[in-house]
């Protein structure tokens, strides 16, 4: 279980089996959400000299629900359309039709330069209540289909982290039966089928 009324309540690696030798030379993910902005996740990514960072980008996948005090789903902004928050399987966290994650309008690559790579962050919005998982993967620009749809065919991530997001507001509300008690991923979200 989730504590209650934590916006970041756990992160954590996850190992994946990789299509190279794990060497000092590929670029590297990192989380830091231990300095928050209120309750921002920061995403840092570590490029190798003579690679150009441009050439790579973020593929963040959600799956969990969002609702409302009366028991019904709040609404996102989800691959340029207006969808119930309720996410059963793995998808992808874009609010635009390119899985790119941050990408905008005629720019897919929209990250905070830094001296070894690049940054971006994450801030999941959330009503009374909401329980999402989310996996961060680094990619190469030219992997990731621009329009690949909400469950595109992509290669084995370069890198990736695990990272959950829980908000419960109990002491607020009479709350709806489905979300009776507290904030559980198991217990009122449904577990996607298929682990990614």
């Amino acid at each position: 279980m989730l504590p209650r009324n934590n916006p970041v309540a756990d992160s954590h690696d996850e190992p994946i089996p990789v299509d190279q030798p794990n060497t000092a030379s590929k670029p590297k993910l990192t989380l830091d959400n231990k300095l928050y902005e209120g309750d921002w996740i920061y995403f840092n990514v570590t490029i190798p000299r003579g690679l150009n960072k441009k050439d790579y980008v973020l593929v963040q996948w959600m799956t969990g629900c969002n609702y409302g005090k009366d028991g019904e789903p709040t609404y996102a902004n989800h691959m340029g359309k207006k969808v119930f928050y309720e996410f059963p399987e793995w998808t992808i966290d874009s609010t635009d039709p390119d899985p790119v994650y941050g990408s905008i309008a005629d720019q897919r690559w929209n990250y905070q330069e830094t001296d070894t790579g690049f940054q971006s962050k994450d801030k999941p919005g959330h009503g009374p209540f909401s329980a999402v998982q989310f996996r961060t993967e680094l990619h190469r620009i030219q992997d990731v289909p621009i329009d690949g749809g909400d469950n595109p065919k992509l290669p084995t991530p370069i890198d990736v982290k695990r990272w959950d997001s829980a908000w419960c507001e109990t002491s607020q509300y009479n709350l709806h039966p489905k979300i009776e008690g507290y904030c559980d991923l198991g217990k009122w979200c449904p577990k996607p089928k298929k682990q990614k």
